[in-house]
């Protein structure tokens, strides 16, 4: 992320938000197969089928939801 937008405010980030926030990160970081096709960004889908600029994700079995919340990014 550019330093500029969270100095500007324009991003805000709340690290209390998720507990245990860098165990979800690396457990989703090791755990899920990211899609390189973009050059900005890894993508994952999961849900139902999904298409952006020309890019179809098919339909994909949600992550186990078990462990409490739902993680929501957005880019």
């Amino acid at each position: 992320m550019s330093a500029r937008l969270h100095e500007s405010g324009s991003i805000v980030l709340d690290e209390s938000f998720v507990e245990n926030n860098q165990s979800l990160f690396e457990r989703l970081a090791a755990s899920i197969t990211w899609d390189d096709r973009m050059k900005a960004r890894k993508v994952a889908s999961f849900g139902v089928p999904y298409d952006y600029s020309g890019i179809e994700w098919p339909a994909a079995p949600c992550r186990n939801r078990s462990r409490g919340g739902s993680l929501v990014v957005a880019g």
